[in-house]
This record gives C-alpha cells, sequence and structure tokens, in this order.
C-alpha cells in the first residue's frame, strides 16, 4: 500500500497546531510537551511562541523558560530571537521619531510588545524596557489635550491601547514613587551646563560696540566646554529605565536663569543674550526626545492655540534632519517653530508657552497611566 508523502505530513502538521493551538495557555509545561512531539514549520514554532509567551507574559521569559527544555530551545529560540530583533528595530525607530514605522512593526506582530529591548536614542544615550516604556521615557505622549473626535497622537497612547491590560503596570514600571528625584538628578547636569555657560559669557570681556561676530570669537572657549559638557552628559549616562530621558522643564529653568543674568551681560547683553539662545538654547532643545524637537520644530503656540500637531515628518533614523543639522549651532527653535538668530522675541511669551507645553505632556502622561480600562471605557485611548 503505498503512501503519499506530502499528503501525510500536509495532515500531520494540521494535526500538529490544532494540538498546539488547543493547549491550555496556562500550562506552560503541557504546552513544552505537546510541541516536543510536532512537526516544526515556521508557522508552528510561530504558534508555539504565542502560546508561551501568553502564558509566560513576556519573551524574556520564555527565553528563561525554553532554556530548561533543550529539545525545544533551538526551534523555539530562533522564533524568540526574530521578535527580539524586530522589537529592537520598532525600538530603535520610537527614540528617532518614525512613529508610524514603528507602530507598523508592532501591528505586523504585536508580540514584540512584550520585548524588552536596549536601545540608544539620537544623543547616544541608552534606554531599556518595552516598546510602550521606550516611548513613555521619551515622554511621547499626546502634546496637548485633545479635541473632540480627534484621534490621540501621542505613541504613548496608541501603544497602550495595543499592548491592553498590560499597559498600566509597565507605565506604573517607568514611573515609581522615586522617578522624579531621578529624573531630576540627570537633568540637573544639563542646567548646570547651561549655568556654568551663562556665568563664562559674563565673564568674557567686549567692547561696548562689539558685534555678534566679535562677541562670538572671543567666547570660543566657552562654547566648547558647554557642547564638550553636553556631549559628555548624553553619552557617559547610566541606562535609562524610569523617569524620562530629558524632562522639557530645563528649557524653563534655563531661560529663567538667562533672564535674571542678562543684565550682568553689561554692554554687550544683547550679543552674548542671542549667542546663548542660539548655541545654548539651541544645543538643549537638541538634547530633548525627539518627539519634543518635533513639537518644537511645529512651533508650541500653533500647538496650543491653533491645534497643531507636532511634525511627525523628522526623522532621525540616519542623523539630523537636514534642516535642524545648524540647531544649537546658527540658531534655535522659538515658541513659533522659526529658526532664530536672535532673541527679539518678547520672553516672558516664550518662557510661558515652554513651561505650559512641559506641564500638559505631564497630564497627559499622567492620564494615560490611570486604569487601562478606564481608559478604555472613556475612550481615551483611540488610534
Amino acid at each position: 500500500m503505498s503512501i503519499n508523502r506530502t499528503s501525510f505530513l500536509s495532515n500531520s502538521v494540521a494535526n500538529s497546531e490544532h494540538a498546539v493551538d488547543n493547549a491550555q495557555s496556562n500550562q506552560p509545561a503541557a504546552l513544552l510537551s505537546q510541541c516536543a512531539n510536532t512537526f516544526f514549520t515556521p508557522s508552528l514554532k510561530h504558534l508555539a511562541a504565542t502560546r508561551l509567551i501568553e502564558s509566560l507574559g513576556s519573551v524574556q521569559k520564555t527565553y528563561e523558560y525554553i532554556a530548561h527544555s533543550p529539545i525545544m530551545a533551538q526551534p523555539l529560540k530562533a522564533t524568540l530571537d526574530h521578535l527580539n530583533l524586530l522589537a529592537s528595530k520598532a525600538g530603535y525607530l520610537i527614540l528617532h521619531g518614525d512613529a508610524e514605522g514603528a507602530l507598523n512593526l508592532c501591528h505586523s506582530d504585536p508580540l514584540i510588545l512584550t520585548c524588552v529591548v536596549e536601545e540608544k536614542d539620537h544623543q547616544g544615550r541608552k534606554v531599556s524596557g518595552t516598546l510602550l516604556q521606550l516611548a513613555a521615557l521619551a515622554d511621547d505622549c499626546n502634546a496637548r489635550k485633545k479635541r473632540r473626535a480627534e484621534s490621540n497622537h501621542g505613541l504613548v497612547e496608541k501603544l497602550a491601547l495595543l499592548v491592553g491590560v498590560d499597559s498600566t503596570s509597565q507605565l506604573k514600571a517607568v514611573r515609581p514613587k522615586d522617578w522624579k528625584i531621578k529624573t531630576n538628578l540627570r537633568m540637573q547636569f544639563y542646567i548646570d551646563a547651561a549655568c556654568e555657560f551663562i556665568t563664562a559669557l559674563i565673564s568674557v570681556v567686549v567692547p561696548s560696540q562689539a558685534s555678534y561676530e566679535m562677541v562670538l570669537q572671543a567666547c570660543q572657549l566657552p562654547i566648547a566646554n558647554f557642547k564638550h559638557a553636553l556631549d559628555n552628559i548624553n553619552i557617559h549616562q547610566d541606562v535609562i529605565t524610569t523617569g524620562l530621558i530629558f524632562d522639557t522643564n530645563v528649557l524653563v529653568k534655563v531661560l529663567k536663569v538667562l533672564y535674571k543674568s542678562m543684565k550682568l551681560f553689561k554692554d554687550a547683553w544683547r550679543e552674548k543674550t542671542d549667542l546663548f539662545m542660539r548655541i545654548g538654547f539651541g544645543s538643549l532643545q537638541g538634547c530633548a526626545s525627539v518627539c519634543d524637537i518635533q513639537a518644537f520644530s511645529k512651533g508650541l503656540n500653533r500647538i496650543q492655540y491653533n491645534k497643531a500637531l507636532p511634525d511627525r515628518t523628522l526623522h532621525f533614523a540616519h542623523g539630523l534632519p537636514e534642516s535642524l543639522i545648524h540647531l544649537g549651532i546658527l540658531f534655535y527653535l522659538d515658541s513659533s517653530g522659526i529658526q532664530r538668530l536672535d532673541s527679539q522675541k518678547s520672553s516672558s511669551f516664550e518662557y510661558c508657552l515652554f513651561k505650559s507645553y512641559s506641564k500638559t505632556k505631564k497630564t497627559c502622561m499622567k492620564k494615560v497611566t490611570q486604569s487601562t480600562d478606564n481608559c478604555i471605557n472613556r475612550n481615551c485611548l483611540t488610534l
């Protein structure tokens, strides 16, 4: 009696998939036992990995679990490695401003939302967590209160819906009780660097009628020291797992120090103020998370008063966008998103808008960190 080998294998695979799919997901041992006797097609590997991840809660826990089962470790490890690779790519896109690309990867395989990855942002700062946690660390939430019938524009809100009920625990893990203290300690380095830069500018003596170019030339050493300090802060930080990568309230505090110090610039107060705004304030803007730079580029007053949205077309995956190459060198971004060379705009207006933006982001993040069930019931987590 002849046997159709193709038909036999096809039926065996179908039976294997059915068995794995119907195994009790709350019993990982039973899943492994069932999988050990199956034909491992690519689809079955993914199915088995899916069931184990659902049972254990994350890709990392699944790695640890299958390590005790040599028979299963090899076939499933390749699938888990692939998921981690996709998650790393999505994490990179989140930290470099490509929200659409990151969401597309999450939709293609939602299992990557359970992976824990470590990636660097556009400033080289190391960040670790799930994809939702990376977005939260980057403060990529709604930049303002939603209008009626408007969908969320923040990645935190969008990813929270994909993650589901686990989003609350993930978000609370990056916002422990001491997250503000830890964030403020990191931010103090940026504030200290800016204050030292302002102090150095005060000490530089220039003629009373000096042009901006003359002041710029006389301040080359303070500028170099400031830039070097920022590089050290960004590169040598420990891996960030809680709080914020960069708190935009730093910009508010630095503006406040600058306005109090302007009278100490004496005769060259306008030129030194322009220099600090271009190089000091502009460089600090470049240290912000990409989602905030996207908001600065659109203009905070346009976001707050005209209900515009951050410019999500600005991606940093391949380095600085061409339009921002000279941010922190030749210009800074004012509250209208204009690349300014001077500080002529109303200082109190600028200060208030940056302060309002920072406060609004914290309110939006607090809202989404509430119970996921309550958020879904109120329809506040809509794509």
